[in-house]
């Protein structure tokens, strides 16, 4: 039983990793978009938010261990 709690720890923290990946690459995939669409509100309103949530998912990670 505790092997199969480790494995499920280990598993949760390398999807949460994962998670913190994709933010940081549609963050810097939005800030390109920008340089070239520099009137377009929707996606900077979309890119806050996913900033928003990167940011949130970073301060769980960092209590978490």
């Amino acid at each position: 039983m505790l092997e199969c709690e480790n494995s499920c720890i280990t598993w949760i923290c390398l999807l949460l990793d994962f998670q913190v990946f994709k933010f940081t690459n549609n963050i810097q995939r939005f800030t390109l978009h920008f340089e070239l669409h520099k009137k377009d509100c929707l996606s900077q309103r979309s890119l806050v938010k996913l900033m928003e949530k990167h940011q949130r998912l970073l301060l769980y990670l960092s209590k978490a261990k």
